[in-house]
């Protein structure tokens, strides 16, 4: 066989998987991206429900839909470390300051989603957690906000400050399109098409789901916090001889100073309509903070001093520690480096309660 027909052939073949490849990620989809989303009927039949619904659709699109029509007296907005938390826990560490709650956490979350998700409860005059990371005060840091750049770019301007944020479209669309031939996602959309994951909602109406069992897939709770599936928590486990790198989004300067200005001046202008503001830090797991991790950890403790001087600035309460010893947290109640489990979760205390600024002159 000449070397031109081999290199025709070959292409050909290429060509032919890869087709079939990105034939399976538009159809089975596995996270809602390419598709139209099924968020809004989600929603409604989650509200139905008795209790929540098997997770079925893409997380920042349910989020928005539940931050756009559910009116509650508390929202918690951050990344993954807070998805878990829920109004439903036996021990829910919020009591005093939510007798309700919808989650809206998200992977990932950075700046860009704080910042579109204010955008969509800034009216509701009710306390507002953000969750806030090791990256909150940087831009960036995800991409996945771009399916909300109008929301993002309308918070900007009410704001005063566009110019803060140099929307990257032609970069979300391009990693979009990347992700057509990612095999993460080839396995999770095959597995969504033999799964065949439509949800018979009227299956649950009336199941009793709790907070703190797992399920054979993962679930979403009414408040729209999530109950991880059984086979991930037997997967994730940690414990005294647990190690970790930790460097998840930690890297370079703790943050940006522009980026701490727009996160300030969101606080502030959510204060000035009525909303009372919380801050919440989630542990780590202890290994972060052995010898050897001294990077991470330096970067963990400079960023937690940024928060509290942030909390009292701004007279907002502060929850948490990314130190797990400050809740007690013990090493094997961690599902990785970063995730804590509800048992961890439940420990974590009010640190700082601030006055505001009248009570201090007085």
């Amino acid at each position: 066989m000449s070397d031109k027909k081999f290199m025709i052939i070959f292409c050909l073949m290429f060509l032919s998987i890869m087709s079939l490849v990105i034939t399976i990620n538009i159809y089975g989809d596995a996270e809602d991206l390419y598709g139209s989303s099924q968020a809004q009927e989600y929603v409604t039949h989650l509200v139905k429900s008795k209790m929540g619904l098997p997770e079925n659709v893409n997380e920042r699109d349910l989020k928005t839909v539940l931050a756009t029509e559910i009116d509650t007296e508390c929202y918690l907005i951050g990344s993954s470390h807070v998805m878990s938390i829920s109004i439903f826990d036996h021990n829910f560490f919020l009591s005093e300051d939510c007798p309700n709650l919808v989650n809206l956490g998200v992977s990932g979350a950075g700046l860009e989603d704080a910042l579109i998700f204010s955008e969509l409860i800034k009216e509701r005059k009710q306390t507002i957690i953000f969750g806030i990371d090791p990256w909150t005060f940087k831009t960036k840091m995800d991409t996945r906000y771009g399916r909300f750049l109008e929301i993002l770019e309308k918070r900007l301007h009410d704001l005063h400050d566009r110019r803060f944020i140099s929307i990257e479209l032609a970069k979300y669309i391009y990693k979009k399109l990347i992700n057509l031939i990612n095999y993460n996602y080839l396995i999770a959309s095959w597995e969504k098409i033999n799964n065949d994951s439509d949800i018979d909602y009227k299956k649950y109406i009336n199941t009793p789901f709790q907070s703190e069992k797992n399920y054979k897939q993962a679930i979403v709770l009414k408040d729209g916090s999530i109950v991880y599936s059984r086979e991930y928590d037997k997967k994730q486990t940690t414990g005294i001889k647990y190690s970790s790198e930790g460097d998840y989004k930690i890297e370079g300067e703790v943050y940006n100073k522009d980026a701490l200005r727009i996160f300030k001046k969101n606080i502030i202008d959510l204060q000035n309509r009525g909303n009372k503001i919380i801050f919440l830090m989630t542990p780590y797991q202890h290994s972060i903070f052995r010898k050897g991790n001294e990077n991470i950890s330096n970067y963990l403790v400079t960023m937690e001093k940024l928060i509290l001087e942030l909390g009292e600035d701004l007279d907002v309460n502060i929850y948490g520690s990314y130190k797990p010893e400050i809740s007690d947290c013990q090493p094997d109640e961690f599902y990785d480096f970063m995730h804590p489990r509800k048992e961890c979760l439940a420990k974590i205390k009010l640190r700082r309660i601030f006055l505001t600024k009248t009570m201090k002159r007085l």
